[in-house]
C-alpha cells in the first residue's frame, strides 16, 4: 500500500496531465501559432474541471490519455508533417496506451487506418506499403492486448477475465439500438461543446477535403469506442475532443484566423465550465 495513496495517485495523474499539457504546447509551437492564441488553447484544455478531476481521479485512464496524446501527435505529424517517424512513435505510444486502458484498442484501429490511407494517398503505386504502416502503428497494441490476454489466461484460467468483471465491455443494457444512439449523441454533444474542433473541421474542409476525413475519423472512433464499452464517456470525451482539436488546428494561420481561435478557444472554455457547474447541481 502506498502512503496515503489517494494524494500519491493523485500527483501522479498531475504528472500525466503536465505530459498531456507539454505534448500540446509542443504542437502549437509546431503550428507556429502566435503566443497571443496558443496560451487561450493550453487554457482550453488545461484550465477546465474536467480535466484535472479525470488526471486526479482516475489514473490509469489518464496516463493511457497522456500516451494516446503523444500517438495522436505522432500520427499528425506524419499525415501533415510527412515524418515517417511520426507513425512508429504513435505506434509504440499506443502499445504502450493499451496497457493502461482497453480503450486504447479502438483508437489503435482508427490511428492505424489514418495513417494507411495517408501512405496510399501520398505513395501510389509503392507495393506493400499501406499494409507496412498498418502494422507500424497496429502490432505494439496487438503484441500488449495478447500479452494481457496471455497473463490473463495464466493466472485466471479465462481469457477474456477483465472485461466481463467490469461489466461495461458489449453490455448493451437497453439494447444495441439505444446504446448506438446514445454513443453517437453523446460523442456529438461533446464535438458542438468544442469549437476548436469545429473550426479546424471547417478550414479543412475548404482547404483540403481529403484531411477532413482523416480529422473526422477520430471522432468517429469515439463514438464507436462509447458503442462498445471501450470507453467511459464520463466526461473523457470533451477532453480527448480537446486534444485532438488543439493538435489539428491550422498552421500558421492569419491575424484573422488566429482572432477566431483564440476566441473559440474562450469560448470552448467558458462551455466547459457552465456545464461542468450544471451537471453539479
Amino acid at each position: 500500500m502506498l502512503p496515503d495513496a489517494a494524494v500519491t495517485l493523485a500527483c501522479l495523474g498531475a504528472l500525466c496531465a503536465g505530459v498531456v499539457l507539454g505534448l500540446a504546447a509542443e504542437r502549437l509551437r509546431q503550428l507556429r501559432l502566435p503566443w497571443w492564441t496558443a496560451v487561450p488553447v493550453l487554457l482550453s484544455l488545461g484550465a477546465t474541471p474536467l480535466f484535472w478531476l479525470t488526471a486526479t481521479r482516475d489514473l490509469a485512464g489518464f496516463a493511457g490519455l497522456a500516451l494516446l496524446a503523444s500517438a495522436i501527435a505522432g500520427v499528425l505529424r506524419f499525415t501533415f508533417n510527412g515524418e515517417t517517424q511520426g507513425g512508429f512513435r504513435a505506434g509504440l505510444a499506443l502499445g504502450a496506451a493499451a496497457a493502461f486502458d482497453l480503450a486504447a484498442l479502438g483508437y489503435s484501429v482508427v490511428l492505424g487506418l489514418v495513417a494507411s490511407l495517408v501512405a496510399r494517398l501520398r505513395h501510389r503505386g509503392v507495393p506493400h506499403l499501406t499494409h507496412a504502416v498498418t502494422l507500424v502503428v497496429l502490432f505494439p497494441t496487438a503484441a500488449s492486448i495478447a500479452g494481457w490476454l496471455f497473463l490473463e489466461w495464466r493466472f485466471t484460467g479465462s481469457v477474456f477475465y477483465t472485461g466481463p468483471q467490469q461489466g461495461r465491455l458489449f453490455a448493451f443494457a437497453d439494447g444495441v439500438p439505444t446504446a448506438a444512439l446514445d454513443a453517437v449523441v453523446g460523442t456529438v454533444v461533446a464535438a458542438a461543446l468544442t469549437p476548436l474542433l469545429l473550426i479546424a473541421f471547417a478550414v479543412l474542409i475548404r482547404t483540403r477535403p481529403a484531411r477532413a476525413v482523416l480529422l473526422a475519423l477520430p471522432v468517429a472512433g469515439l463514438a464507436l469506442s462509447t458503442f462498445v464499452g471501450l470507453w467511459s464517456a464520463q466526461g473523457r470525451d470533451q477532453v480527448i475532443l480537446a486534444l485532438v482539436a488543439a493538435m489539428a488546428l491550422p498552421a500558421r494561420p492569419g491575424r484573422r484566423l488566429a482572432v477566431v481561435v483564440a476566441a473559440a478557444a474562450l469560448c470552448q472554455l467558458a462551455l466547459c465550465w457552465v456545464t461542468t457547474l450544471a451537471h453539479l447541481r
